[in-house]
């Protein structure tokens, strides 16, 4: 009997000390299905929620890519390792004694739009290899700049030589980085000793299952359909239509689900979304628009400044 395709956004707790890549190998071992991916890798060491596709979400990636993050964190002043985090080889140690306020201070102004290198040890390409290739050969060379966002600092505690604290950042935006910056301000270093990502846009760690309740909460069910699998792990699973909670929808019925499929614009489309072209004329922006059959995403179509709309992507339309 051939497995079910799942298609949605699953979110998983992610363990300490082993990477996304293990993760998502896992829950294919669970599911029984091989198209799966994620949207945002965490390090080794962080923990936390990983934004897990299956299926047809793993061709949503860039849309979930793009969304903030937040993170607990936890961070040592006075230490200074090649990888910026405590995992990492130490490059300089030494006891420091620091004021309150001057910590609580530098983490404040830390807290706005930085340009600053990115981690040496880090996927990001440089002269067609990554950067941690680099690393691992011993090889010096310089990380590139890039702007990255911390903002809505909330500090927990503050020690000495340490502190606890809860970030967000924008895409892209490497946490070990800023702890690093800091570490620079205070003429101490720094790096980062614990990372927890507590939420990816809308998605939550909270509604997040490890992949051993995942395991427990599938294995005894399997084979099950989607609607099976959305009840037995509730907010943890959500389908595509409902994680894109960006964008506007529009209802289709199964004979305009089927012209929207053999490539053809439906006139019902076009008269209601009349209100939303109006606005993207006039705002000279292109705006996405969610096409939807109850709680199956059909696909995504562009509306665009005085132009006809596209249709970005079309997804699997079985049982409509």
């Amino acid at each position: 009997m051939q497995s079910p395709l799942f298609n949605g956004v699953l979110l998983i707790n992610k363990d300490a000390d082993c990477t996304s890549h293990q993760m998502v190998q896992e829950v294919r071992k669970i599911l029984k299905q091989k198209s799966i991916g994620h949207a945002g890798t965490l390090d080794p060491m962080a923990r936390g929620l990983l934004v897990v596709l299956c299926g047809s979400a793993t061709k949503l990636s860039p849309y979930f890519l793009n969304q903030n993050k937040r993170y607990d964190l936890s961070l040592k002043f006075g230490l200074q390792t090649d990888t910026l985090d405590f995992q990492g080889e130490t490059l300089h140690s030494e006891d420091v004694s620091l004021k309150k306020e001057d910590v609580k201070r530098v983490l404040e102004q830390g807290a706005c739009d930085l340009e600053i290198p990115v981690p040496l040890f880090s996927a990001v390409k440089v002269k067609g290899q990554k950067l941690y290739s680099y690393a691992f050969k011993g090889k010096k060379i310089q990380p590139p700049m890039k702007k990255m966002s911390f903002f809505d600092l909330e500090i927990h505690e503050i020690q000495k030589d340490s502190a606890c604290l809860s970030l967000s950042c924008s895409k892209g935006s490497y946490i070990r980085s800023w702890v690093n910056y800091l570490g620079q301000k205070m003429k101490t270093g720094a790096c980062l000793t614990g990372l927890k990502r507590v939420s990816s846009g809308e998605f939550k760690l909270k509604n997040s299952l490890t992949v051993s309740q995942l395991k427990q909460k599938v294995s005894q069910q399997f084979p099950m359909d989607e609607q099976a699998l959305k009840q037995r792990l509730g907010e943890s699973f959500l389908f595509s239509s409902s994680a894109l909670t960006q964008f506007p929808q529009i209802e289709l019925t199964a004979r305009n689900a089927k012209l929207l499929k053999q490539g053809r614009m439906p006139l019902y489309v076009l008269s209601h979304a009349q209100k939303e072209q109006i606005a993207v004329n006039k705002g000279g922006q292109s705006q996405i628009l969610k096409a939807v059959k109850g709680e199956k995403l059909l696909a995504l179509l562009e509306l665009r400044p005085f132009e006809k709309i596209k249709i970005l992507r079309n997804f699997p339309q079985q049982s409509l």
